[in-house]
């Protein structure tokens, strides 16, 4: 097992756990004080899976800032973890693929992904301060999921694309034999396809 593979299943464990439990993780307190959707070092929304990998992190330590950074952007902002943050970080993924010459001379493009850690800006001190004050003027909005219209088409179809493409990479470890890589694709893009329905639903209440 992969090391992205294992932190991927880590996540969705949590997640069905929570969804068996009756709750979802966009009705955490801790989300909702977080702002809005986790975003970049760079302002840009993280997509599908790593929107719950930080949502997971969050919940899990209690932290509400709404930016993530790679050691890497920290360091290169003059940011430092604070006490007690090493061993802390939280795995997001990365997605992409590679060509692989076929028998007859054609190209097929091989999925893969990789996980690589970030910290959420709770976990860091010495950052510029318009990140500080981003931070403190998304813990005083309070926001729920039902007062981001603008955000959830973004999450629904990061979602929507998850679950396609782990539909197809199951069936194509089914076609090939893998029959367990199988089965755990096929059981991430469940979870995927319900969170699809619940947000879907979550957006037409919304309307």
């Amino acid at each position: 097992m992969t090391k992205a593979t294992e932190a991927y299943n880590k996540i969705v464990d949590r997640i069905i756990n929570m969804l068996e439990q009756g709750t979802s993780p966009w009705q955490n307190p801790v989300i909702n004080q977080a702002g809005g959707l986790p975003l970049r070092a760079t302002g840009e929304p993280y997509q599908g899976m790593n929107i719950l990998a930080c949502w997971m992190g969050a919940m899990e330590h209690g932290w509400t800032g709404q930016q993530w950074f790679t050691f890497k952007q920290m360091a290169a902002l003059g940011g430092r973890l604070v006490e007690g943050s090493k061993g802390k970080g939280t795995p997001v993924f990365y997605y992409g693929s590679v060509a692989k010459e076929q028998a007859d001379g054609s190209q097929a493009f091989i999925p893969y992904s990789k996980v690589y850690t970030v910290w959420n800006s709770d976990q860091i001190e010495g950052l510029p301060e318009r990140y500080v004050l981003s931070n403190e003027l998304a813990k005083t909005q309070q926001v729920t999921l039902h007062m981001l219209p603008h955000e959830v088409p973004e999450l629904i179809e990061g979602v929507r694309r998850g679950a396609e493409s782990l539909r197809k990479e199951s069936n194509r470890h089914l076609s090939e034999g893998r029959a367990d890589q199988a089965m755990r694709a096929a059981r991430q893009a469940g979870v995927m396809e319900v969170l699809l329905d619940l947000l879907t639903h979550e957006e037409e209440e919304a309307a």
